[in-house]
């Protein structure tokens, strides 16, 4: 990700510090784990003092975190706060979260929301499983296109064109050997997304694991996001038509709360 013009810095309005800031933070979105400062100094070529002291600061403010035993710096709970609001606009988090929670204590998994941004899937809120051994991710951090059921069950309601683009962008990485790596048998899972009305990603994205994703939609019955219940296989297909059936109801509930503020809105 790259959102910084290459003639910004020839602007007389350029703030160089500013800029070198968002750089190191595009780096953080961009990693898989916790980074060190010569990695993140390296990745997002900022020198080294200049990287520190950037680091510092956001630290300080809680954009970043930089672990005391590894050294090592991750994304801090502060942005992550903010991506949420910004996000979400407040609407969808607020109306979901209520069904969130419930669906994580009727079934004791994991349970996701995720928001189609701009060409990105964005994880919007989590309520983690409080099984020992769960599966879980980080409020702000990307969703995979491919290999996951949230991405599944939003790409199923895109136009195929689009579709097409964002797998350019995207390349469908081998995670597992079950993972869906060819176009053909990517369209196919999507059109039978669309004939059950939900996803399942069956150990692709990790071995072991199992999610299942309804959409959501929004004003004009466009897709919007999805929420998902996931966890360790056996639990989780142990109880599939359950879950199947509950996540169906739940996002057809959010996607009326939706359509019906976006109404209230557009009338005032």
């Amino acid at each position: 990700m790259n959102r910084i013009r290459s003639d910004a810095s020839r602007s007389n309005y350029w703030v160089p510090i500013l800029g070198s800031a968002i750089k190191i933070l595009d780096v953080f979105y961009e990693a898989e784990s916790d980074l060190t400062l010569h990695e993140i100094s390296e990745k997002a070529k900022v020198g080294k003092t200049s990287a520190f002291r950037i680091l510092y600061t956001l630290d300080k403010v809680g954009y970043v975190e930089k672990d005391p035993v590894s050294g090592k710096y991750r994304l801090g709970v502060g942005i992550v706060s903010a991506a949420r609001k910004t996000l979400a606009g407040g609407s969808l988090v607020q109306i979901a979260r209520p069904y969130l929670k419930k669906l994580r204590d009727e079934f004791g998994e994991t349970t996701n929301l995720a928001t189609l941004l701009k060409d990105d899937i964005v994880y919007l809120e989590i309520f983690e499983s409080t099984h020992s051994f769960r599966m879980t991710d980080t409020v702000g951090s990307r969703v995979p296109w491919h290999s996951t059921a949230l991405g599944k069950s939003i790409a199923a309601y895109l136009p195929e064109d689009r579709v097409k683009s964002l797998l350019k962008q995207s390349p469908m990485k081998r995670l597992t050997p079950n993972t869906i790596t060819g176009l053909r048998d990517y369209l196919k899972a999507l059109a039978t997304v669309r004939e059950q009305g939900y996803g399942v990603d069956c150990e692709e994205s990790e071995l072991g694991a199992t999610c299942i994703a309804a959409p959501i939609f929004g004003a004009e019955d466009t897709v919007t996001g999805a929420l998902s219940i996931s966890g360790p296989s056996p639990r989780i297909q142990d109880k599939q038509n359950k879950i199947i059936q509950s996540l169906k109801s739940i996002s057809t509930a959010i996607s009326r709360s939706l359509s019906t503020e976006y109404a209230v809105v557009h009338r005032r």
